[in-house]
């Protein structure tokens, strides 16, 4: 096989006062109704609009085996996309070659010799449209970072996560290393590698990058959002 080249209190309304009337004796143990399945989904919405809009470092962790769901506008289509994705394993080896997988399998021209992470996650396409010639989802909405990567993302707003140097979706006619599809409601277990840089220095300051696995997460990216670092993040580092 050729090697490939590269292409995260107001109420409703107040109870009514009790009437001092013999003939609603009948009423008097009939409970209020409760939310409409319309009004709880809308809480939900809002609810999930109010944390994306907290500050990174307010916004709750999740966890590995938590399911994080995000939304976006698929590429030439109007209908909002959303994945549900669930990291279910992360391994950490010392070099690319101890993951077993083939050279060719990689993006080799950013191999390097230092720590690789593998994350295992299972992929679901809750809702979207259907496929048409150039739709694709890519996997790139899932970032490495590490507790430098944050801090940089918290002060400057800026994401510099970690290279993604192997994904198992990856399929030629893509025409994209990080493409790939799902059909609605079909879900995918996919395994993403993702390479430790050297560290970046100028003028003579170390530069924030993923040069370690200190506070090792997931950042998913929320791309439907208007604020660029609107997102989830998912602690790793106790794997």
């Amino acid at each position: 096989m050729k090697k490939r080249k590269m292409v995260v209190c107001v109420l409703a309304g107040a109870l009514a006062a009790a009437m001092l009337c013999t003939s609603c004796d009948l009423d008097a143990g009939i409970p209020e109704p409760s939310s409409s399945p319309e009004q709880t989904a809308s809480l939900s919405s809002q609810e999930e609009e109010e944390s994306e809009k907290k500050p990174l470092k307010d916004r709750e962790v999740k966890q590995i085996g938590d399911t994080v769901e995000y939304t976006y506008i698929t590429y030439g289509d109007d209908m909002p996309t959303t994945i549900a994705c669930t990291v279910q394993k992360v391994e950490i080896f010392d070099n690319w070659s101890d993951t077993g997988i083939p050279e060719d399998d990689f993006l080799t021209n950013l191999l390097n010799e230092n720590q690789l992470v593998l994350l295992e996650a299972k992929i679901k396409k809750v809702s979207g449209p259907e496929k048409k010639e150039d739709s694709w989802d890519s996997i790139l909405d899932l970032s490495i970072i590490n507790n430098d990567v944050k801090q940089m993302m918290i002060e400057y707003r800026t994401l510099m996560p970690a290279d993604v140097v192997y994904f198992s979706g990856y399929s030629e006619s893509s025409g994209n290393y990080y493409n790939y599809w799902l059909d609605p409601s079909e879900e995918e277990v996919f395994q993403v590698g993702y390479q430790v840089n050297d560290p970046i220095f100028e003028r003579g300051k170390k530069f924030a990058s993923f040069d370690n696995l200190d506070g090792l997460a997931l950042y998913v990216s929320h791309s439907s959002s208007d604020d660029a670092m609107s997102g989830t993040i998912i602690d790793l580092s106790a794997e």
